[in-house]
């Protein structure tokens, strides 16, 4: 005799295997709901973090207004000057602290300045005192006859960049003056500058070593130019 399988068993257990069935689904539902949510919230932040570009100064427009005349005096421990000078193998360099300095600007253009630097205080970089010992002699610079130097304004032009001059000045060095040409930049308030420029020496009479005055000297030939490295800060 055969034994049915009672029907209302088999109802309940139709009901119970379509509620397990749906409580697996909602979980899955629910995570697709979740990772929705957080790639939303995730590009939210992503737009609040987003660091803004920094404007570029493009025209004088953008400029610190710097109407009128405004006269500045160098900060003396924030600027200075860098000198380098080469040898045919070889070479040199160092700085000269500045004593005193002012610049004047009429409606953001340099009109006026006096830079003055303490040729006593000259420095080689590798404290090599022998060698200043001679740059500081009258085969150099002869600092006790002429302790400074000084660049003082002539000129100057703006160039197509924001802040920057082409400035006209006079370099005295022991004593002679000739003009000296270069390009300087300021930053954007004009509170510091900087430029380099080139000098050939013997227009300042400075001879000792120069293949141009002296025959013979191979490998202790120094070089004519003298590169110079200017930075200042005003107040």
């Amino acid at each position: 005799m055969k034994t049915l399988f009672p029907f209302g068993v088999l109802i309940v257990l139709v009901v119970t295997l379509s509620g397990c069935l749906r409580t697996q689904q909602a979980p899955q539902q629910t995570s697709t709901q979740d990772q929705q949510n957080m790639a939303t919230t995730e590009s939210e932040t992503q737009n609040v973090m987003q660091p803004e570009t920094p404007k570029t100064i493009t025209g004088s427009e953008t400029l610190t207004d710097l109407s009128g005349e405004i006269t500045r005096s160098l900060i003396l421990e924030q600027s200075v000057l860098g000198w380098k000078w080469t040898k045919v193998v070889g070479g040199y360099e160092g700085t000269v602290p500045f004593t005193e300095g002012t610049i004047t600007l009429t409606d953001g253009v340099p009109t006026a300045w006096v830079f003055v630097v303490n040729m006593t205080e000259l420095k080689e970089n590798n404290n090599n005192k022998k060698l200043m010992d001679h740059l500081k002699n009258e085969d150099f610079f002869d600092v006790v006859n002429h302790p400074t130097a000084t660049l003082t304004f002539t000129n100057a032009l703006p160039t197509a960049n924001p802040r920057e001059f082409l400035i006209t000045a006079d370099l005295t060095i022991k004593g002679i003056t000739n003009p000296v040409e270069f390009t300087a930049q300021f930053n954007e308030d004009m509170t510091a500058a900087q430029t380099t420029f080139d000098i050939d020496r013997t227009l300042w009479n400075i001879r000792y070593g120069s293949p141009s005055f002296f025959n013979d000297l191979g490998d202790n030939a120094i070089s004519n130019t003298i590169s110079f490295t200017v930075s200042v800060s005003f107040e």
